[in-house]
């Protein structure tokens, strides 16, 4: 298993080779498929990510099959079971790292600030994302509509950060062992860029 550094110098190489479209075949062929099905293999990464469509986490990072393990929903916020899921990766899989994604033109924060109402239970996504973003939207004449919500998209995956690192208690037993790190980066729909925030 790589170190932290190590393990986040891989998925910054990664996301390189998905900017040059360098992919690597035998990541996603027959004899990865095999290889992941031994016992010992895991991953080296976890990953809480939005469900959008647009956010391939495996690809963006320039992983395979078994690279990354994925904890996905809307508006990269996790409930119980993803924050158990999160604890099962640093306590059963042994990740060096996890990545708490959030990503430009992110629908959910967007109904989350223009409070629209919302059908059937959707309202249970956006409220958990609304109720982070309290102070923020306080301050909403301060900013452009477009600097507000990409203010938004940051804060929120900041939030998701701290629900983990406080709500994961295998989480942060392996943080303060020194061999997990959790760190926040936001992707850009348009560029393809990773930021490390």
């Amino acid at each position: 298993m790589p170190s932290p550094p190590e393990a986040l110098q891989r998925l910054k190489d990664g996301n390189q080779r998905y900017l040059t479209g360098s992919f690597e075949p035998a990541a996603w062929g027959a004899n990865r498929r095999q290889e992941t099905i031994k016992p010992d293999s895991f991953p080296f990464a976890a990953a809480l990510a939005c469900s959008d469509s647009r956010v391939p986490v495996e690809l963006l990072f320039g992983q395979g099959i078994g690279d990354i393990f994925v904890v996905r929903s809307a508006g990269n916020r996790a409930d119980n079971f993803g924050l158990a899921s999160l604890d099962f990766a640093a306590a059963l899989l042994h990740v060096s790292l996890i990545v708490v994604l959030g990503h430009t033109q992110c629908a959910t924060v967007k109904l989350a600030l223009d409070n629209p109402p919302l059908p059937g239970k959707v309202p249970s996504v956006v409220d958990r994302v609304r109720g982070s973003l309290v102070r923020l939207r306080n301050q909403a004449s301060l900013f452009k509509p477009d600097e507000l919500f990409q203010k938004a998209i940051i804060h929120n995956t900041h939030a998701a950060l701290e629900e983990v690192t406080h709500n994961c208690p295998m989480v942060r037993k392996r943080m303060v062992a020194g061999d997990l790190q959790v760190l926040a980066a936001l992707y850009d729909l348009e560029s393809g860029v990773v930021t490390w925030l």
